[in-house]
């Protein structure tokens, strides 16, 4: 397999995901996403680094993704990162 053959549009990209193009497009200018390469104009994805973000994301519960996806602003209950609480 040659390197070019390894690139993803962001159609293609977006179909693995399956996600919409336009979530590619606002992940690439907030600097999410999985990384891509330019090609002069065009944007493109190695089908690793696509592998990489899904592999990336893999989480066990939903509580670890919610502690990991966190906004810095966003505050974390005690209950929300596993902490019994009792009372009101």
């Amino acid at each position: 397999m040659t390197v070019l053959s390894t690139l993803l549009t962001t159609r293609e990209a977006a179909e693995v995901l399956r996600v919409k193009e336009s979530t590619l497009h606002q992940w690439r200018w907030q600097g999410r996403g999985p990384a891509f390469v330019k090609v002069g104009r065009l944007v493109r994805y190695r089908v690793a680094e696509v592998e990489a973000y899904i592999a990336a994301r893999l989480f066990p519960s939903t509580t670890e993704c919610r502690l990991e996806y966190a906004m810095p602003n966003e505050a974390v209950s005690p209950n929300d990162q596993g902490v019994e609480t009792f009372g009101p």
